[in-house]
């Protein structure tokens, strides 16, 4: 017979007998085993709490099966716990024993004892509106127009309801550096998950702006309008016209009118007399207002200065 094959033959003749002797030889060790919780349904969670993932026990078995572990990864068992029974806003609590132990092995005793205590929620899903995050400084010579549009502007949160009545009423975008955006573009951010227990859908916006070079414009003399009900006194306002600076884009600054430019004073509910106000400004959209002179205005409702169109003495 060929040499090579006597002594593969050897080979496999002591294997055979090293299987056989470590099937039958009994060898007691500690393990540790995979922790299922299973059947909890579908609207409670155990979000929040913490369990162990692995049960230590000692288990009695043969050789061969802590090699097929030990060398292959052969399972020696789980330890498997049922929660079908238990409901929602519970303090659920009790110990580990060997019958939820599921394993080839015998003599199974858990070593040290364990004690589970979980507190159950409900999972609730809400409507969360989206707040951009915002960070740096846009540059005075550059404005959005418009502002910044966010889409979706809100989610759903999905999470136990303990966690999702602690939230505010917006979740937050990852910050948008408003010093380094240019032109009309439209950018992905995620959202700032309040809590690893939370799951967000979607998970992430766009976010649209279009920026704009901006630029300043002084018009001076503008009528300042009082705003008469009907059947009250005439009245006239002091000084009647304002210097106004506005901040807008630098395309359409230079051709805006003043007529685009509305200054008036409310008089509702106020009696005859004097009063102090401050005008209010209306102005195209795109365009926001820096500076007026002056702020405040003396009107007179009623008297010789509404009838004769005198002003004050």
């Amino acid at each position: 017979m060929n040499r090579h094959v006597l002594k593969i033959m050897c080979v496999l003749t002591a294997l055979v007998i090293w299987i056989q002797v470590a099937s039958s030889s009994l060898l007691t060790r500690d393990i540790d085993l995979p922790l299922d919780l299973i059947g909890l349904s579908g609207d409670v969670t155990l979000a929040g709490n913490s369990w162990p993932s692995d049960i230590r026990v000692r288990a009695t078995g043969s050789e061969w099966h802590f090699f097929l572990n030990q060398f292959l990864g052969r399972s020696l068992g789980r330890v498997i716990v049922d929660l079908s029974d238990v409901g929602p806003d519970v303090l659920w609590q009790r110990d580990v024993t060997v019958n939820d132990v599921v394993s080839p092995l015998a003599d199974v005793s858990i070593q040290p004892a364990v004690s589970l205590s979980l507190q159950t929620d409900r999972l609730v899903m809400r409507r969360m509106a989206v707040e951009i995050g915002l960070t740096g400084t846009l540059p005075d010579h550059r404005m959005i127009l418009g502002g910044v549009i966010v889409e979706p502007d809100s989610v759903d949160v999905r999470g136990p309801s303990r966690l999702l009545a602690g939230l505010s009423g917006t979740l937050a975008t990852a910050p948008l550096d408003l010093g380094r955006i240019r032109g009309r573009q439209t950018v992905v951010r995620g959202l700032v998950v309040p809590d690893r227990n939370v799951v967000l859908e979607p998970h992430e916006v766009r976010l649209t702006y279009d920026v704009s070079d901006a630029g300043r414009r002084i018009y001076e003399n503008v009528p300042i309008v009082p705003l008469v009900d009907v059947g009250q006194p005439g009245a006239d306002v002091f000084p009647p016209v304002a210097s106004i600076e506005i901040r807008g884009p630098t395309e359409e600054l230079d051709s805006m009118p003043m007529s685009a430019i509305n200054l008036t004073v409310a008089l509702t509910g106020l009696a005859a007399g004097a009063h102090t106000l401050a005008p209010d400004v209306l102005l195209p959209e795109r365009f926001e207002l820096v500076n007026m002179e002056p702020a405040q205005v003396l009107v007179i409702i009623g008297g010789n200065a509404a009838r004769t169109g005198e002003g004050p003495p």
